[in-house]
């Protein structure tokens, strides 16, 4: 269960739940889909990664491919923050079909 603070932003528990999602569905995951998915900085998206494994331990490992870090579901990876996998699997779902609507919406959106 994730230890959650009265300063914890609702943007940080959106990054804990789309790690753990990820790890659950995928089994697998980068800095890059954190920083693609909230338009954050790298510094930010370790700093979320770091936060998920305080708060979920032996969840995932750190592997280095070709000089990448791979984020990969451990052996013991089950849901900490979601009640079960199908709710992970809901949450990641949701996720992608949001992403896919606003990349459809957003030729269509102006900045005027």
């Amino acid at each position: 269960m994730i230890w959650y603070h009265h300063g914890m932003k609702k943007l940080d528990i959106e990054k804990l739940l789309f790690i753990e999602a990820t790890l659950l569905v995928k089994g697998q995951l980068n800095r890059n889909d954190v920083i693609d998915r909230f338009g954050i900085a790298p510094k930010s998206a370790t700093k979320a990664l770091n936060m998920y494994r305080d708060q979920c331990p032996d969840q995932m490992v750190m592997r280095n491919i070709d000089g990448r870090i791979l984020f990969k579901k451990s052996d013991t990876c089950k849901p900490c923050l979601f009640k079960n996998r199908k709710k992970a699997e809901d949450y990641f779902n949701a996720v992608n079909i949001i992403s896919r609507l606003i990349d459809e919406a957003a030729p269509n959106i102006s900045d005027a």
